[in-house]
C-alpha cells in the first residue's frame, strides 16, 4: 500500500539442548527458548503480523505399548523342537508399526517362542483395509477373547475371540477397520500469541498443524503454501524474555516423540 513499507525477521527454534532449548520435557515435546536479550515488538509498527513458515519433525510416535494395552497376544501351537502343543503370550515391543512391520515383530516373537516359522501370518489386505490371519499350521490357535488381549484384537481389526485353523493356509479376515493410525495429524502450541487457532468453537494456543505425509520412522517436513498466520499488532511495545513450544497430537496430548528433537521457523512481519 502506498505510504506505507513493511519488514520481517525469522526465528528458528528446535528442541535440540545443544542448540539453546531449556526445560525440555521427558517426552522432547516440550522447551523453552530464552533470549540472550528481552525481544520487544516495535511500538512504532502500524501491524505485525506472526506466520508459522516451516515445521520438522520425525514421525516415530509409538502405536504399540502400554499406553494402548495392546502389546500381548495368546499363540497356541506346536513346539517346533518337540511338537508338543504350548500356550505362550506373545509380547510386541513397544514402537511405531505398520502391518508389515509387526508382522516382522510378531515373527520374531513366535521364533523366540519356538514356534514353527511363520506358523501363523499377519497379512495385510489392502483393497479392503483389513487384516488377515493366514494360519500355515492346522493346529495353530489365535486367542484374543481375554481382556488382556482386545487391545491387539482392536489393534489388528479383530473382535475378541479364539481363532483356529480348519485346514493349512486359511486365511481368516478382520471384522473391524485396523487401529494403527493412533495420530491423525499433529499441532504445535505455545504462548507466543493468545489468538491463536479456533478448535471446534474452542479458544486454542495451536499455531500451526502438521499432516502426516511421511511413512512411519521417517522425518516430516511441513512448508505450507498458505502457513499459519496471526494478528499480534496487540503486542506491540511488550518484551518477552523466554517461549514455550510443545508438540501435541490431534486431541491435544503432548507426544512421545522417542528421543528426536522438532523444530519449527516463524516470521514477525512488520508494518509501518
Amino acid at each position: 500500500m502506498e505510504g506505507y513499507h513493511s519488514t520481517s525477521v525469522d526465528f528458528l527454534v528446535s528442541s535440540n539442548p545443544l542448540s539453546g532449548a531449556k526445560n525440555k520435557n521427558s517426552l522432547g515435546s516440550s522447551f523453552d527458548i530464552v533470549f540472550e536479550k528481552a525481544y520487544i515488538y516495535d511500538s512504532k509498527a502500524r501491524s505485525i503480523r506472526l506466520e508459522i513458515l516451516e515445521t520438522e519433525l520425525y514421525f516415530n510416535m509409538p502405536n504399540v505399548g502400554a499406553e494402548y494395552t495392546n502389546q500381548t497376544v495368546r499363540i497356541i501351537g506346536p513346539n517346533k523342537t518337540t511338537n508338543i502343543i504350548q500356550v505362550v503370550d506373545i509380547v510386541i515391543p513397544r514402537g511405531l508399526y505398520d502391518p508389515s512391520s509387526l508382522n516382522s515383530a510378531f515373527q520374531y516373537q513366535c521364533d523366540v517362542a519356538n514356534f514353527p516359522a511363520n506358523m501363523i501370518q499377519l497379512v495385510a489386505n489392502e483393497p479392503i483395509n483389513r487384516i488377515q490371519l493366514r494360519f500355515n499350521n492346522v493346529n495353530a490357535q489365535v486367542s484374543m477373547a481375554n481382556q488382556l488381549y482386545w487391545g491387539f484384537a482392536a489393534l489388528i481389526g479383530f473382535t475378541p475371540n479364539l481363532y483356529v485353523a480348519n485346514f493349512v493356509g486359511e486365511l481368516v479376515t478382520g471384522q473391524l477397520l485396523p487401529t494403527f493410525n493412533k495420530i491423525n495429524y499433529f499441532t504445535i502450541t505455545s504462548n507466543i500469541t493468545s489468538n491463536a487457532t479456533i478448535v471446534n468453537g474452542s479458544s486454542t494456543h495451536v499455531i500451526a498443524r502438521i499432516l502426516i505425509t511421511g511413512s512411519a520412522g521417517y522425518q516430516i517436513l511441513n512448508s505450507p503454501n498458505f502457513p499459519y498466520s496471526f494478528d499480534i499488532t496487540y503486542l506491540r511495545g511488550t518484551n518477552i524474555k523466554s517461549l514455550t513450544f510443545q508438540l501435541r497430537d490431534d486431541t491435544g496430548n503432548l507426544v512421545d516423540t522417542g528421543g528426536e528433537n522438532w523444530s519449527l521457523r516463524y516470521r514477525l512481519s512488520y508494518e509501518y
